[in-house]
């Protein structure tokens, strides 16, 4: 699914400026006071930016990148303004045919230096987030910037050979525009970005190290025993 980034921008704005616009739906309803605590589990669909790196070299004609949809889940507990939260989010895999000298999988060229491919690649990262942030009110929505790290699960496949990339790490940061809808649901933008510490593994399909994630969660408060 090939969508541009710009496309994928607007449509976050104009879904921020159609929430904000729904005094009906939010007029009576307010975020939480300060000093209370609460916790939300969510669920949600996303878009997924990863950029491409450059391909076309000896060593491999096309790396993996795109846009990609997918859909997240998340667990967040809130005491006063201070919050602790654990995401898991993941997409449709990246896929691209690939050949070059970092390809090991045949056909392969009449001499040494010609590679092998084309194969195809695949790839989804999954990630797994540990954050802490802070919620603070601006009008009828709640403003919530997030920090913390994030594990990404599985490695990228070529053919019928998988490449490991060594348990990669990530630094995780964004924030979420948290809208009340009624008593104990919330609708959530949420935008993230990664920067991921990958593997050598990673280099031999061409996949980068950042990742851009915005998605559309409905978040509903669990009930206190």
């Amino acid at each position: 699914m090939h969508l541009k980034p710009r496309a994928v921008l607007v449509v976050i704005l104009l879904a921020a400026a159609a929430l904000e616009n729904r005094p009906a739906l939010a007029a009576d309803v307010t975020p939480p006071p300060r000093n209370t605590s609460a916790t939300h589990v969510g669920f949600g669909a996303l878009v997924s930016i990863q950029p491409e790196l450059p391909g076309g070299s000896p060593y491999l004609d096309n790396a993996l990148g795109g846009v990609e949809p997918g859909l997240m889940m998340m667990l967040q507990h809130r005491t006063g303004a201070v919050l602790l939260a654990m995401e898991l989010s993941s997409t449709r895999p990246m896929q691209a045919y690939q050949q070059g000298r970092f390809v090991g999988t045949e056909p392969c060229g009449r001499f040494p230096g010609s590679g092998c491919g084309p194969a195809l690649a695949r790839h989804r990262d999954t990630l797994l987030s540990a954050l802490v942030g802070l919620a603070g009110p601006l009008g009828r929505v709640s403003i919530e910037p997030k920090l913390g790290i994030s594990v990404v699960l599985g490695n990228p496949d070529r053919g019928d050979d998988e490449l490991d990339t060594n348990g990669d790490v990530g630094l995780t940061l964004g924030a979420d525009g948290v809208l009340p809808l009624g008593r104990g649901v919330d609708l959530a933008l949420s935008a993230r970005f990664t920067k991921v510490s990958r593997g050598e593994g990673a280099l031999y399909v061409g996949l980068g190290n950042t990742l851009t994630r915005a998605g559309i969660l409905v978040r509903v408060s669990l009930p206190h025993p």
